[in-house]
């Protein structure tokens, strides 16, 4: 008998605000087969995504008037961080 390993998986990193605003459906498909049950999610986007591939850096004076710190957006966390 053959032991098969059940400690895998996979990921997938996707920014999903791109899909836009509204109810989706993801399913996921092996050499084009649907496999499992499909999953509705529901996106509520920001204003304005970050583009793909750029680091924006952007000033914010926290919490008032003063200092200003530059915030960097780190895509492979889709979030920001502080850079200085």
């Amino acid at each position: 008998m053959r032991a098969f390993n059940t400690n895998t998986g996979f990921g997938l990193l996707v920014n999903f605000n791109r899909l836009g605003n509204g109810t989706h459906t993801a399913q996921v498909l092996v050499n084009s087969v649907p496999q499992g049950t499909p999953t509705q999610f529901t996106v509520t986007a920001p204003r304005r995504v970050p583009d793909a591939g750029i680091r924006p850096d952007h000033g914010a004076e926290l919490p008032v008037s003063g200092p200003t710190t530059t915030l960097i957006w780190q895509e492979s966390q889709q979030n920001f961080a502080i850079d200085r």
